[in-house]
């Protein structure tokens, strides 16, 4: 089936973001943050990456990234998610440049429709394995707990991916509300 232009560019878009989410992932964040400035000199969408404490955030103009105005990449935003390709979690604003405030938003992951449409849909194994590992690493960098402690909540994080790797996420869940013990 051949796409039309405006599938065909947010099948782009979808493919960045999901890139995107899936190097914050890779870190110690689960998401990117999403800005879109509707009008004026920074219209466009805005994809920031927080990998690590210790690497700089990413910055990503989706317009640049798809050869689109910024107006052209708001609107292409606007439908794939009026579409359900994406859910964006809104809450609060941030700044694009000094003075401009614009709507700022989480991202973790795309709607199935959006997987779909990029021919990826993701293995929720693997994705927890993921936001586990960066959990290991969040524990053990963080200060307030004793040795003892960090010891202790890695090795149930590593027993959790353990579970999720080889029973799968309902047995996980189950593992986690204490319905079944731990390995």
């Amino acid at each position: 089936m051949e796409q039309n232009p405006r599938q065909q560019n947010v099948q782009r878009m979808l493919g960045i973001i999901n890139q995107a989410i899936t190097q914050a992932e890779r870190g110690n964040n689960p998401g990117v943050t999403i800005l879109v400035a509707p009008g004026g000199d920074q219209a466009g969408v805005y994809l920031r990456i927080v990998i690590g404490a210790d690497i700089p955030m990413q910055r990503i103009a989706l317009a640049e990234e798809l050869g689109l105005s910024g107006g052209e990449t708001v609107g292409l935003f606007k439908w794939a998610e009026s579409e359900g390709y994406v859910r964006p979690n809104y809450g609060g604003s941030s700044q694009v440049s000094p003075g401009t405030e614009v709507p700022a938003a989480g991202l973790d992951h795309l709607e199935t429709k959006g997987y779909e449409l990029i021919g990826e849909l993701p293995n929720p194994q693997e994705r927890l394995a993921v936001i586990l590992e960066a959990a290991i690493r969040a524990v053990q960098r963080d200060d307030s707990l004793d040795e003892a402690a960090k010891k202790r909540q890695v090795g149930w994080f590593e027993e959790l991916k353990i579970v999720v790797r080889t029973f799968g996420i309902e047995v996980a869940k189950a593992v986690w509300r204490g319905d079944l013990p731990p390995m």
